[in-house]
Parts: C-alpha cells; structure tokens; sequence
C-alpha cells in the first residue's frame, strides 16, 4: 500500500489507497467568459467533464476585473454538480462574496453535499453564511429537521470583506466531516454517528441576496477513490 498526499485550496487530504483504488477526479470552474448574463445551466466547468445545473436566476457574468456568478433576483439559487466517481474523501471549495448578502436576515450562501434537490442539501452536508460573517453548518437527515454542527461567527469575515474561502472535507472511512474558512480550521473531524450523507451532487447555494453583485468566482472540488 502506498501514500499519497493531495493539496487543493490550502487543505490537506492524506490518503492510503492500493493501486486498485487510487483513481482521483479533480471538478473545477473559474467561470471564465467574454459574454455578460450567460446561463449558468448547461454550461460545462472548466475541468472535470460535468455540466452544471442550476436555477434559472444563475449567470455568469464578466466584471472588470474577474468573472462571477451573479442571481438576477432575490430568490433562492442552487447550483450543482454530480459526483461521477464513488468517494471516499471529497474536498469541497468554493470562493465567495459576503458583500452579495441583504439587509435581509434570512439572506445566506453557502456550499454543500447531498441530493441536490433543496438549498438546504437534504441528505447531505451543509456550511453557510449569512449576517455579517456568522456561519452555521448542519448536517440534514432526509426528511427530518436539519441537525446543527456549529454557530459561531467567523472572526475574519467582515461585512465588507471582499472574498472568503469555504471548505468542506467529507472523508468515507471515519465517517468525519471537517470545515475550514480562508484556510482556518473551525470544525475538524466532527464525527457523524450513524448519519451517513448522500454524496449524489455538490454545489453552493443561497437565498435573498443582491442582485447584479458577484457571488461565487471559483468552485472546486477533488474526489478521491
């Protein structure tokens, strides 16, 4: 048996596997376009041979200095990809903007795993923002009330602050979930009991935010068998 070390967006996933089970796919999108308001749906990600699919208020859009995706209303967004290769570590991360939140108080994004059938990754793992810098993440039993892992507010995410790097690590054999912000650990290896996520599809998502105004500018995501 060999080892193999991967590092994707600052983390660390240090993994043993045989030469039988050392496949790895790498999904990646820095939303990349010469066009303004082009669909997200149906586009393809830059790497990793998956098309994403998303609610119709989902663009992509290019800024002066960077592209983004952007919402064209205040309603809830979603947007997702399949996991085409069985997983027993999955590193989730995407970049995004704390500045694309309302006034609202129920105004939030965040990144996940699941069914990918509701905002709030039904089934799966769930890590969000919302007010100024307060992250929550849950775990969510299929059809029962999500379970919360943690509250806190994120010390370096200010209202102003122009962008923050969420993480999510799933890893099969512990049954372990661990999070990080901007490279910062503020949940490591939180054991899920008998809870095990569906890992069908993994996006980011949210509800009341500006429209126009960059969400999410890079998404990522390493799968290692």
């Amino acid at each position: 048996m060999s080892m193999k070390k991967i590092y994707w967006g600052g983390l660390l996933c240090l993994l043993a596997f045989t030469t039988a089970y050392g496949d790895e796919l790498v999904i990646r999108d820095g939303f990349q376009t010469t066009r303004n308001a082009s669909a997200l749906q149906g586009r393809p990600l830059a790497e990793g041979g998956v098309t994403w699919e998303s609610t119709p208020n989902l663009v992509v859009t290019k800024g002066e200095s960077e592209s983004a995706v952007m919402t064209t209303d205040e309603k809830a967004i979603l947007a997702k990809v399949p996991l085409t290769l069985e997983a027993d570590c999955v590193v989730l991360t995407a970049e995004v903007r704390p500045s694309g939140q309302t006034d609202d108080k129920s105004s939030w994004l965040g990144i996940g795993l699941g069914t990918g059938k509701s905002i709030t990754w039904d089934g799966g793992l769930f890590f969000l923002l919302h007010d100024g810098g307060v992250m929550e993440c849950y775990y969510c039993p299929p059809g029962k009330n999500r379970m919360q892992i943690k509250l806190q507010r994120a010390a370096s995410v200010k209202p102003t602050t122009t962008a923050v790097k969420l993480s999510l690590q799933y890893q099969k054999g512990s049954n372990t979930l661990t999070v990080w912000v901007d490279d910062v650990n503020v949940i490591r290896n939180f054991k899920l009991g008998d809870f095990v996520p569906n890992l069908n599809f993994a996006g980011f998502s949210g509800v009341h935010l500006k429209q126009g105004v960059p969400l999410v500018t890079s998404f990522s995501m390493v799968i290692t068998k």
